[in-house]
């Protein structure tokens, strides 16, 4: 796929989605679903939160780069109850091309609060 050309851009569209993955391990739930064609999608946030008191949970996040393959941006890392970890941010942003996507998953269903804030530049 062509990576389209993000200086002559026509729009851009901020994105915030919250995420609550039912899937437990590998396979887990889409943070960014699978860019379109002329499309990048530039990250500049992704958070996991755990509003557990007592429990910490382990949580990975993923990137699916078209043609390559899943590479970890974060990979087995410990949410410790009452907390939030930061996994990417502005200052690091993480581009999309067309085919990637982003997905994420914890140790156990339903116990983390996924955020990824994005823009949408076409």
């Amino acid at each position: 796929m062509a990576n389209p050309n993000i200086v002559q851009t026509s729009a851009i569209y901020g994105v915030t989605n919250q995420v609550l993955p039912a899937n437990a391990g590998p396979g887990g739930s889409y943070l960014v679903a699978i860019v379109a064609d002329n499309v990048v999608k530039k990250v500049n946030l992704i958070q996991a939160t755990n509003t557990s008191t007592t429990t910490d949970y382990e949580m990975t996040v993923y990137h699916n780069i078209s043609g390559i393959g899943s590479l970890k941006l974060a990979a087995n890392v410990v949410v410790p109850a009452k907390a939030t970890i930061v996994i990417s941010s502005s200052d690091s942003p993480v581009y999309l091309r067309p085919g990637d996507f982003l997905a994420c998953f914890s140790n156990v269903v339903s116990t983390l609060t996924f955020t990824v804030s994005y823009e949408v530049i076409s």
